[in-house]
């Protein structure tokens, strides 16, 4: 056999249970073929579980070990590994955790395991270089409403009706977890060089970073603010916003 054919039949066994490998492998002295290739299947299958534990780690304080190895072994099952790269993993965990029995009737730890999904792909994501307010200051104002904005690509807008990044923050300072308490409110998740931030949205926020997010440009912005504001006053709040997130580094283009 060649060695891509044993690779292929290996790979078969640890991702689908196919144990026609069992038949070229050779009993030893003190372990059947079956025992040899479960021990591979059993690394393997911890691997995968580990990989869980360090991308979900407030979820797993928050379920409770047992419970949360239990959950990963019935999800690795449901969602096997389609890839050499384990990045990619976790990407169902909050989705599956949403039905499944166990904590279904738990929103809260779904939501977590979104938020650390989140931050996850926030700080994996590619770098761009940020503006600066002066960049927006150096477009004449005739040309504003025409322009449009883009945010770093690791900006992330959830909506959520539990408190998780508050309690995460809690366990992550080493407090007390308090309860989760239902709290419905939009957050904004970004990278910053090699730190990831968070931080809860205004109703105006959340309908200028979801516009943004659209493609809106800067009367369009203003524009939507207006059923929510005093019309007099929509572009001025906007451009208070937009000043904001140039400060906090989550603007890196401008399009005319």
């Amino acid at each position: 056999m060649k060695l891509a054919q044993l690779q292929q039949q290996f790979q078969a066994y640890l991702l689908q249970g196919n144990n026609s490998l069992a038949t070229i492998i050779t009993d030893g002295p003190r372990l059947a073929a079956s025992a040899k290739l479960e021990i591979y299947l059993n690394a393997y299958q911890l691997r995968l579980q580990e990989a869980l534990h360090s991308e979900f780690p407030k979820t797993q304080v928050l379920m409770g070990a047992q419970d949360f190895n239990q959950l990963c072994a019935s999800y690795i099952a449901r969602y096997p590994s389609q890839s050499a790269s384990l990045t990619q993993l976790g990407q169902h965990f909050s989705t599956f955790l949403s039905s499944a029995a166990l904590t279904s009737q738990r929103g809260f730890l779904s939501e977590m395991a979104d938020f650390e999904w989140q931050l996850m792909q926030a700080m994996q994501a590619s770098d761009a270089p940020t503006l600066s307010v002066t960049e927006l200051s150096n477009i004449a104002p005739e040309h504003w409403g025409h322009l449009s904005f883009t945010f770093h690509p690791s900006v992330r807008l959830r909506h959520y009706h539990w408190s998780v990044p508050k309690l995460w923050k809690a366990i992550e300072d080493n407090a007390s977890p308090f309860a989760p308490r239902p709290q419905r409110l939009t957050w904004l998740i970004w990278r910053q060089e090699i730190e990831c931030y968070f931080e809860s949205c205004s109703d105006t926020a959340k309908i200028i970073a979801e516009g943004i997010l659209q493609g809106q440009c800067f009367a369009e912005l203003a524009e939507s603010l207006c059923e929510s504001l005093d019309p007099a006053n929509a572009a001025q709040t906007l451009l208070q916003q937009l000043q904001y997130w140039f400060k906090r580094g989550l603007i890196t283009g401008l399009t005319l």
